[in-house]
């Protein structure tokens, strides 16, 4: 279900999302706006993420901006094919 929740990140084609390392395991790490985290956490439909603590090296190489956050977004053997369609069409919308 990562791997399908990376492919929807990577539909978003856009500079709002983007997968920050190929997928490995059930974790998707992005660099996304902090403005979209925030409007993605405040519709309530989604499990809760948070902001992945990026010491000074690495903030460095994934050029992040003070704008912009690490985040971690987990999928488990419960997670929908529904739930991630819903999470790209709530990236549509606010991207």
């Amino acid at each position: 279900m990562a791997a399908r929740l990376a492919n929807v990140i990577r539909a978003t084609n856009n500079n709002s999302i983007q997968l920050a390392w190929e997928v490995e395991a059930n974790e998707v790490f992005v660099v996304m706006q902090r403005r979209v985290a925030e409007l993605l956490k405040e519709t309530g439909r989604i499990s809760p993420f948070y902001e992945w603590h990026v010491p000074e090296k690495e903030r460095h190489e994934l050029c992040l901006n003070h704008n912009e956050g690490l985040y971690r977004l987990v999928t488990t053997f419960a997670t929908e094919d529904k739930e991630v369609d819903e999470f790209g069409e709530m990236l549509a919308r606010f991207c």
